[in-house]
Parts: C-alpha cells; structure tokens; sequence
C-alpha cells in the first residue's frame, strides 16, 4: 500500500500540486497517466490519479492557514471502492446535489477515467 505526506511552504496551489505530483511519481517510478479532479477550490484540490503502472491514488491537497503550508496526504486505492466512488459522484454531479460545482463534462472526464482504469 503506498501512502505519501509532505508539506511545501506558501506558494500557489498549482505549484505545489505540481511539486507533489512530481515528487509522487518520482518515489512510484512511474508517470501518470490520467486524473479526474472531484475537487478543486482556492485552498483545496482533491482528485483520483492514475499512474502507467496501474496503480490509483486519491490526493487531497490543502493549504493549512496557521503556519501557511501545503499539506498533502495521499493514498493508494483499490479499484473496486474506487469505482462505486465514481460512480456516486456521478450520480450526484448529474442531479446537482453534489456540494462542488465540477463543470459541464464532469460525466465525460468520469467515464474516460473509469475506461483507463479498467484497460
């Protein structure tokens, strides 16, 4: 089971997702190969990712406001809870009850992400 956490003084979100994931790949040996973004606000990103070795990871991403740091806490999934997650945010995204507006295509990038996990 992998599971990662590392933190990052001030700097954008983008940077230090970025950083992260580089860091995540780096330690997997691997690259990756898709993600599929559940969340993604000012101070906070959550998204499934794929590596080219087959293995899934959920990362979550936050900007702990006392000593103005990016955490990140990162762990390996199965796929079986990783799809009946999926598909429950599906469903929600279609119905609008979902807490987080993801865009138009969430269903598209969700599908396409299910059919990289299972080839």
């Amino acid at each position: 089971m992998f599971t990662y956490q590392n933190t990052y003084q001030c700097c954008t979100l983008d940077e230090s997702t970025s950083r992260f994931c580089e860091e995540i790949s780096s330690s997997l040996n691997t690259e990756i190969k898709n993600t599929l973004t559940i969340h993604r606000a000012v101070m906070v990103y959550h998204a499934y990712i794929i590596f080219k070795n087959d293995k899934v990871l959920d990362i979550k991403i936050e900007l702990n406001k006392k000593k103005l740091m990016w955490v990140c806490i990162c762990e390996e999934l199965d796929k079986e809870s990783l799809f009946d997650s999926i598909h429950k945010e599906m469903i929600l995204d279609k119905e609008g009850s979902s807490a987080n507006s993801r865009g138009r295509l969430f269903g598209f990038r969700a599908e396409r992400f299910l059919r990289d996990i299972a080839q």
